[in-house]
């Protein structure tokens, strides 16, 4: 007992060190809560607060009406053309036009520009005007309506889709990147958050594609690590098909095949993600769709052949000698897995007319691509997710600038949360029982002789 006689005096002492030390463990908690909160690229409070640009500002005959992306690299802006129609115009970062790295972000608009003005499809928004030797440089493009993918999938809105309009989704997507494969054009950032809409899906920001036959002259480690292939070859039409599988996996299953939530506190840089991914792949440690809870599948997946999507997934995430040349025959190998009637095809435009050269062209007109039948759409409203212009839920072909840290783990949001609400309870009642035993001690020390 006298290792525990306290006496009156230091009594208050050990419960004040006690309480600091409490709030201490609480406020740091706290802090790195509120960072782990901190939003995602897609959402900004007061978009036009943090602007280098302003509202009703001229940018070569196009009105700034409001800010709807921001990163390092520049802004997108909604404006409007002097007809009235409404595009999307994304302008360089006027402080790093004077920076050390104006000229890489000048070579990498360049190439966007190119690649857009190569590629000709209904579901790639597209190239309007541009202006390189503008100030500050900009690029226009046909505006799009719609939420991206990954605000979707980390609501759980996604999964409400009836399966055969996801698949239809995938099909649409696929053909597009297919039509950039065939241009030569590699997209090198193809994940969630880079396509938007439902009944009339965008592969948008091709800020990173490249040309293949110029491909060794540019920085070939870019992109978004986790959904990156683990391979450090220089990426090329498979990389990209190898990311498509990644989220093809996240639209029917609501989850990453590979990576977790609690990844999160052990991942590093690209090359620990790209490694842990590689590990994970060759020990068949990702979510195989045989070995997924039954209770955990998604309704619309359980009557699925999932023997046959093993196979499907690990050949898409497997070598490169295996991997699918064409991501269109790979949907069509998920569509035969899925058992699900086919989804019907509608008119597609062989020839994308030069909006550049045609003042009379309706940018803001739909394109006639998907044909949803009305037993699908009947299932689902899907309009809902095609919204009204504003600053949190446009559309636009824009993403901040490449990742070369693993931040961006918005499609986990979800269990990150409930991981934080256990942690949460944890140290709350760490606390609880750390006061409990400091007024065991005080009462202790009052009661000895």
């Amino acid at each position: 007992m006298t290792a525990l006689n306290l006496s009156h005096r230091t009594a208050p002492n050990v419960f004040s060190m006690g309480m600091w030390c409490s709030l201490a463990t609480w406020s740091k908690y706290a802090l790195s809560c509120r960072e782990k909160r901190a939003p995602a690229s897609h959402n900004y409070e007061s978009p036009e607060t943090m602007s280098t640009y302003s509202i009703g500002k001229q940018i070569a005959g196009y009105t700034l009406q409001n800010m709807v992306g921001k990163g390092a690299a520049g802004e997108v802006w909604l404006a409007s053309t002097p007809n009235g129609q409404t595009v999307a115009i994304k302008l360089m970062n006027l402080n790093l036009m004077s920076s050390t790295a104006a000229e890489k972000h000048h070579e990498r608009m360049a190439r966007e520009i190119e690649a857009l003005q190569s590629l000709s499809h209904p579901c790639i928004p597209a190239l309007v005007d541009y202006k390189l030797d503008h100030e500050p440089p900009f690029l226009v493009m046909s505006y799009v309506r719609g939420e991206p993918h990954d605000k979707l999938l980390r609501t759980g809105q996604m999964m409400q889709i009836p399966l055969a309009v996801r698949i239809l989704i995938l099909r649409q997507i696929a053909d597009a990147i297919a039509c950039a494969h065939e241009k030569g054009i590699v997209h090198r950032d193809i994940k969630p958050a880079n396509v938007l809409g439902v009944e009339h899906p965008y592969l948008i920001d091709f800020n990173l594609a490249v040309k293949v036959d110029s491909i060794r002259s540019t920085m070939q480690e870019v992109g978004t690590s986790l959904y990156m292939p683990p391979e450090t070859n220089v990426p090329d039409a498979l990389s990209d098909n190898y990311s498509f599988a990644v989220y093809a996996y996240e639209m029917l299953f609501g989850l990453h095949p590979i990576f977790r939530a609690e990844d999160m506190d052990v991942l590093g840089g690209m090359s620990n993600t790209l490694m842990l991914a590689a590990s994970r792949i060759m020990r068949g440690e990702w979510r195989v769709p045989t070995r997924v809870p039954f209770s955990e599948l998604p309704l619309d997946i359980r009557n699925a052949n999932l023997s046959a999507l093993d196979a499907i997934f690990t050949r898409a995430f497997g070598s490169r000698e295996g991997r699918y040349l064409d991501p269109r025959e790979f949907v069509a190998d998920v569509e035969k897995a899925l058992n699900i009637p086919a989804v019907r095809r509608g008119k597609e435009s062989s020839k994308r007319r030069d909006l550049r050269a045609d003042e009379s062209v309706d940018l803001n007109a739909p394109t006639d691509v998907l044909f949803v039948p009305d037993e699908v759409r009947a299932q689902f409203d899907l309009s809902h997710y095609e919204k009204s212009v504003d600053a949190d839920s446009v559309a636009v072909p824009f993403a901040p600038p490449p990742r070369l840290e693993t931040d961006d783990f918005t499609i986990l949001e979800n269990e990150r949360a409930a991981a934080r609400a256990k942690t949460k309870r944890i140290v709350i009642g760490v606390t609880i029982l750390v006061m409990i035993v400091i007024v065991v001690l005080i009462v202790l020390s009052q009661t000895s002789p």
